[in-house]
């Protein structure tokens, strides 16, 4: 049993840091591809905002260079933002279970890419395309606090290159349960088989 027990431990062992290489490698094409996703997304909302708003937007005149400016700068600071908020080790499923990786969009991720998006804000309240009465982030109890700033209800449908990441993050995090589990079914057939031993030559 001993033998038999460390060639079946060590060979779950061998197979773990594969696994777990796929799930870093996994997570960060997530990344890439959320910075992609949310530039995309500015630059629709916004364009859509001022087609959307012909009066305002011919009233801007010169400030619509001033408008562009600023997404171009929300766009540049996309990879800090992302990083900041999305490639969080809390946002990300913390492993332990088979069951934290059959989601197929975790739900802190999803919060986590709606608060980037949500930075798009108060630009557009600046130039006047987004009320601060439209709709407002509201505190635990649900009520808007007087110093709510402006979000969207929702963001598009995750990319097609998210979706992709996230279920070869979530098949490499299976693997890597199915192995551990392996490890703790082999060590305490192990332990049961000692305590049986101690009992019958006691």
């Amino acid at each position: 049993m001993t033998t038999e027990f460390a060639k079946a431990v060590a060979r779950a062992e061998q197979g773990m840091p594969n696994h777990e290489q796929g799930m870093l490698g996994a997570r960060q094409q997530f990344v890439q591809a959320t910075i992609e996703f949310l530039n995309r997304w500015v630059d629709k909302t916004t364009a859509d905002e001022a087609r959307q708003n012909p009066d305002l937007t011919k009233s801007l005149g010169l400030e619509l260079s001033a408008l562009k400016k600023a997404v171009y700068t929300l766009k540049s600071e996309m990879p800090n933002i992302v990083a900041e908020l999305v490639d969080d080790d809390q946002r990300w499923p913390p492993g332990g279970s088979r069951d934290c990786y059959y989601e197929t969009k975790p739900k802190k991720l999803q919060e986590a890419i709606q608060l980037a998006a949500w930075r798009l804000g108060p630009i557009l309240e600046k130039y006047g395309y987004l009320s601060k009465n439209w709709q407002c982030e509201a505190d635990q109890s649900g009520r808007n606090p007087p110093n709510a700033r402006p979000v969207f209800p929702d963001i598009p449908e995750w990319s097609e290159d998210m979706i992709t990441a996230i279920g070869q993050y979530n098949s490499s995090g299976l693997e890597c349960e199915s192995l551990r589990a392996e490890i703790r079914s082999r060590e305490r057939q192990k332990a049961e088989e000692e305590a049986r031993d101690l009992w019958n030559n006691a």
